[in-house]
């Protein structure tokens, strides 16, 4: 049909659109990679000649504090370099988060004779929206009222949970690209930076409720775009954790020189 036809052109022009920033994602991380592999090596060398220097001098010539003051420097930049990394990370992630909101983990389904069969969450979406305009026109022991109100109840069954359809995906994808704004802006230690970090924390802490949790139940994606942008999302995810990591350390070793 028609429709099927639309959808499956939407789905093919999302894939290519997220191919594509995958592609340049990938393309500026093994950038950063490289820089931060390249300031790492200096550092370590760095390191190596004021080790040797502390074994032959004992620790009293002058040179060995333009030494320090070299690989505190250095290690600085390469804090500063991992900062650039995470800054990347998070718009990317915000930005996959905002994919994920306006995509439905189910995929439309098309029977043999052409007709679309709609995601549960769809029916229920459609479903809430007839009650709405029934009750509005029928009392409550109407027949209609009472068929619909048994049709959401068998939806809500095969979700296998008691959903709620208000899109906090997207609110909490809201969030986090004001607050990626603000830090821009004000910088890290910013009232409003703090308001918004405290805002998003509360989202991100409130159990079971983006659509592959909450919305899903016991049904799992099998929209490939979703499952494809979900999977960049927890690679930055990872990624994310990984520079973090590797930062503490690094300042760690700053603070020892």
């Amino acid at each position: 049909t028609a429709r099927a036809v639309a959808n499956e052109l939407v789905s093919l022009y999302m894939a290519e659109n997220v191919r594509s920033r995958t592609e340049q994602t990938a393309q500026t991380t093994r950038f950063m990679d490289d820089e931060v592999t390249r300031l790492d090596s200096e550092v370590r060398d760095l390191e190596a000649q004021i080790a040797k220097v502390k074994h032959d001098n004992e620790g009293s010539l002058p040179e060995l504090m333009a030494f320090n003051m070299q690989v505190a420097q250095n290690l600085s930049n390469e804090i500063q370099e991992i900062d650039r990394q995470l800054q990347a990370t998070r718009e990317n992630k915000i930005m996959l988060d905002a994919e994920l909101a306006k995509l439905n983990p189910i995929g439309t389904t098309v029977l043999p004779d052409g007709k679309a069969v709609t995601a549960p969450e769809d029916q229920l979406k459609a479903l809430q929206t007839q009650l709405a305009m029934l009750e509005g026109r029928y009392s409550p022991d109407h027949p209609d009222v009472l068929r619909t109100k048994r049709d959401i109840e068998a939806v809500k069954a095969q979700l296998g949970t008691n959903i709620d359809l208000g899109d906090s995906a997207a609110v909490l994808a809201n969030a986090r690209t004001e607050l990626a704004k603000a830090r821009e802006k004000y910088g890290p230690d910013h009232p409003e930076v703090k308001s918004l970090e405290r805002q998003v924390a509360t989202l991100e802490a409130k159990p079971a409720t983006t659509r592959s949790d909450a919305q899903l139940g016991s049904l799992k994606a099998d929209n490939p775009v979703y499952i494809q942008i979900r999977a960049q999302r927890e690679t930055m995810e990872s990624q994310e954790r990984s520079l973090v990591t590797k930062q503490a350390e690094l300042r760690a070793r700053r603070d020892d020189v």
